[in-house]
């Protein structure tokens, strides 16, 4: 017979696994990320083009996982929830340590990754569209709230350690060991999904029989779901693209090494641990939609004030003062994430429309971030980091005030509906970049 407190000691249990896993998890997923820019950086610089073949190389990941998103519920409709995040979990595992097999018997390292990348994206574009029914399954006795913070915190802690970790091994042992240590690292992960049973099965999505025309069709007849769509394809265009294109962002400036960008995405890592607080006090004020676009406003302040900071200060003091500032971006940024992600499913009329406008978001969002870093790309080659900064900044910040204005004129004010119980407060942004390296 199970005793009461039975229960609590399995829940226990299967937190402990699945956080401790999903920490190590990260952790790797850091250590992908830095490797793949720094080659990518490394490959590209002999030429000038250091920023252009690093955002040729997400680009194809980002694009990648924008096509699969969607029919990774069509995939778990038919096979289970589990089964198909398990397998997606372990095709990440596979093809990293294909990738670093290929590294060490002396393949081209760039080429390699250009092949191996598509496919990452494509079963990480799977695994994200699952990965809130999982956590629910594991994490079965806590509610959607305390879920997300907790799993969210446990990888947010892990970028900032590991953003500094991962560059120092990079630094010490090269690129292969950074792919090295994410194939390692993920493997506690993929064992818990596969073997530890979760407190509750993660139930089968309702089939969709035409995933596309759904998307569309919700896009075309939801006016405040284009709002918040069409903002957040900005904002993933012009202001996002900084944690991920860090490493030649911080190669332009002259800091060469892995630890400096380490430095940085730690910082931005840092920031968006910090975010609920502005998400509570701008959305409790003026609603989701017009609290975004405030903070993607400062964000592009913060990206303009870190174009001055690069041509005033020098060397030491120059990162210092922009990993400074750049734990201000990585708040605000990810902070205009989460409201919009609020108002996106605010959206909705039902619970199953609101999966739908949630798909729908996600994916415009997803085809502005590939645009953004390949912009970022050829603009810091072209040009220098200081003037994409100063661009990019000044144009959110323009956009925010022309779509605030015409919000006003048109009587669009959304009620205050962020509280401290937000169920999405950490579904976008850092933890966004983590799981597409998962």
């Amino acid at each position: 017979m199970t005793t009461p407190a039975a229960a609590p000691t399995k829940s226990g249990r299967l937190l402990t696994f699945f956080l401790g896993s999903t920490l190590l998890s990260s952790l790797g997923s850091v250590m992908a990320l830095l490797a793949s820019t720094v080659l990518a950086s490394d490959t590209g610089s002999s030429g000038g083009l250091a920023a252009t073949y690093t955002s040729i190389m997400l680009a194809l990941n980002l694009i990648a996982a924008s096509v699969t998103t969607p029919y990774g519920p069509a995939l778990a409709a038919r096979w289970g929830t589990r089964r198909v995040y398990g397998t997606a979990v372990g095709a990440n595992v596979l093809l990293y340590g294909l990738l670093t097999a290929g590294l060490l018997i002396g393949l081209p390292g760039y080429p390699l990754l250009l092949l191996g990348t598509p496919l990452l994206g494509a079963v990480g574009g799977i695994s994200r569209a699952l990965y809130p029914a999982v956590l629910q399954g594991y994490l079965a006795h806590e509610d959607l709230a305390s879920a997300e913070t907790k799993a969210s915190v446990a990888a947010g802690a892990a970028w900032v350690i590991g953003a500094i970790v991962g560059a120092v091994v990079i630094d010490s042992y090269g690129v292969i060991a950074g792919f090295a240590a994410n194939t390692l690292l993920s493997i506690p992960y993929l064992l818990v999904v596969l073997l530890i049973t979760p407190e509750r099965e993660p139930a089968r999505p309702t089939p969709a029989k035409h995933p596309w025309r759904s998307l569309v069709t919700s896009m075309r007849t939801n006016k405040r779901l284009r709002r918040a769509s069409v903002l957040g394809l900005l904002a993933a265009a012009l202001v996002a693209p900084l944690a991920s294109m860090v490493v030649p962002v911080t190669q332009d400036l002259d800091h060469n090494l892995a630890i400096h960008a380490g430095f940085i995405l730690a910082a931005i890592s840092f920031g968006a641990i910090l975010s609920p607080s502005p998400v509570y006090r701008l959305g409790s004020r003026m609603g989701p939609l017009r609290a975004s676009g405030y903070s993607y406003a400062v964000t592009g302040v913060v990206l303009v004030i870190l174009g001055v900071v690069a041509v005033l200060f020098t060397q030491n003091l120059q990162l210092a003062a922009i990993a400074a500032f750049a734990v201000i971006y990585g708040a605000l940024s990810q902070s205009g994430g989460n409201l919009l992600v609020q108002d996106a499913a605010d959206s909705a009329e039902t619970i199953e429309h609101e999966q739908q406008n949630l798909a729908v978001f996600f994916l415009i969002t997803g085809i502005g971030t590939p645009i953004g870093t390949l912009l970022w790309g050829r603009t810091i080659d072209a040009t220098s980091v200081p003037f994409l900064f100063a661009v990019a900044g000044g144009i959110m910040v323009l956009f925010v005030i022309v779509n605030v204005i015409l919000l006003t004129r048109q009587g669009v004010s959304a009620p205050p509906a962020v509280a401290k119980h937000e169920k999405r407060q950490h579904a976008h942004g850092i933890p966004l970049i983590q799981r597409m390296w998962h």
